[in-house]
Formats: structure tokens, sequence, C-alpha cells
């Protein structure tokens, strides 16, 4: 039983620590963040979802073509569907999948 009080110590301490990473990240967004696209997002999402969208054409495949040299599938679908909600593009409301 002697060692419980100091893991309880360091689990406490793991999680403030991670709340304080969190609010620090939010307090940064929230002062410092853009709601405009950065660099591939004009093209990732707005020339490959939001135009095909805009005019009905959006299939499945512009969700997995590829961005550059690779594939932003989970990305997209994020994007996507914030759009939905918000009802416009701002890539601010994208903020925890970004590093």
């Amino acid at each position: 039983m002697p060692f419980l009080r100091p893991r309880l110590l360091l689990a406490w301490a793991a999680l403030a620590a991670g709340l304080l990473a969190l609010g620090a990240k939010l307090v940064l967004v929230a002062d410092r963040g853009s709601d405009l696209p950065y660099m591939d997002e004009w093209n990732a999402v707005g020339s490959s979802l939001l135009v095909p969208g805009a005019h009905g054409t959006l299939a499945a495949d512009g969700f997995f073509a590829p961005q550059n040299e690779h594939r932003v599938v989970l990305s997209r679908l994020i994007s996507y569907g914030l759009i939905r909600v918000n009802g416009q593009w701002d890539a601010s409301w994208k903020w925890p999948s970004t590093p």
C-alpha cells in the first residue's frame, strides 16, 4: 500500500499536465488561429470536395484521391463533416486534427 499514494500522485500530475497542454492549445488557437485554409487545404478540401459538392457531382472517389504523395481520407472526412455542420468552410474548426 505505500506505493499507491505516489502512483496516484503521478497519475494526477500526468492528467494535470495533459489538461494544461490542451488548455494552452485552445488559447493559442483562439488567439492566433485563422479561419482561412492553410497551404494544401485549398486543394485537398476546396477543389476536391467543395467544388464538386456545389455542382452536385461529389463522389466517394473525391475523398480517396491522392493529395501530393499521400491520401488524406480522414482529414477530408472531418473537414467535409464540419462544413456540413457549420454551413460554411471554416478551417479553424478543424484544429484537433492539425499538429
